[in-house]
């Protein structure tokens, strides 16, 4: 929070938050995370180990239009 207004999310997501939103283990968070910034590498996108882009975790997993 800052000057009395809350930060946004952030635009990646941590294992932890994967682990959540999924409702799963670590090891299988991380598989998910490997396995979407596989597929993000490939459409040529930047990618970061042990992290997500929430958007594409979230169009992938069907949260679109829901408020985090």
């Amino acid at each position: 929070m800052r000057n009395g207004r809350v930060a946004p999310p952030s635009t990646l997501m941590s294992v932890e938050e994967v682990m959540q939103a999924a409702g799963v283990g670590k090891n299988t968070a991380y598989q998910i995370i490997k396995k979407l910034n596989a597929e993000l590498d490939a459409m040529g996108k930047l990618t970061f180990r042990g992290r997500v882009n929430r958007k594409f975790f979230e169009e992938r997993f069907g949260y679109e239009g829901r408020q985090s």
